[in-house]
């Protein structure tokens, strides 16, 4: 008797298939300059977030991924629906570059972990000013700051005034290892080059 992990893994194959017969009837929906290898390691789906991405669904795909990470972290995290920092290291690397290319790719460069890792490393790894930055803190009076409350003040929109590398969202509020341990995984290690071509042809607004 197939066990609840199992079970969801289906209903999720099964998503993806319906999902992949959506994109093919939705003509002009999505530009098709926009062609992104779905590459995996782990056998897994990523349709439905390329999906949610190509429809502008930022919060549904901001979901996705943070259910893709649990897939991938291992059948722990599926269960308790979050990951331990010390997982990260088991995510493939081909796995997290087809995660953050979506996001990239969809965003015109504005979301993804590599676009998160720039501006952290901008700020020299300070996390209060990384927050700020992208947009996960907001004023609480003249001196402090507080986290924006999940999910209603949350930008789930690529216009202004979405900070740039607002999405995808990581929870920080257990601390920060977490998201250390994504920024800092090996499947970004050849994107800061990249992104310094982007550099040259984006105007980034780091404020």
């Amino acid at each position: 008797m197939p066990n609840a992990a199992s079970s969801e893994k289906i209903v999720i194959q099964r998503q993806c298939q319906a999902s992949a017969i959506r994109m093919s009837m939705r003509a002009g929906a999505v530009s098709n300059s926009v062609q992104i290898a779905l590459e995996s390691e782990a056998g897994v789906c990523y349709e439905l977030l390329r999906d949610r991405l190509a429809a502008g669904e930022w919060e549904l795909a901001d979901e996705e991924t943070r259910r893709l990470l649990c897939e991938l972290a291992g059948e722990g995290a599926v269960k308790r629906k979050w990951v331990y920092f010390s997982e990260v290291q088991f995510i493939p690397v081909a796995d997290l570059k087809t995660i953050d290319r979506l996001w990239r790719a969809y965003s015109k460069n504005k979301f993804g972990y590599s676009i998160q890792r720039r501006i952290w490393k901008a700020v020299d790894k300070s996390w209060t000013a990384f927050f700020r930055k992208v947009g996960w803190t907001r004023p609480l009076d003249e001196k402090n700051e507080t986290y924006r409350s999940f999910p209603l003040e949350f930008m789930w929109d690529l216009a202004d005034p979405t900070p740039e590398g607002h999405l995808p969202l990581t929870n920080a509020l257990r601390g920060t290892q977490l998201l250390d341990k994504i920024l800092c995984h090996p499947a970004f290690d050849d994107t800061d080059g990249e992104n310094e071509l982007n550099l040259r042809s984006t105007a980034f607004n780091l404020f």
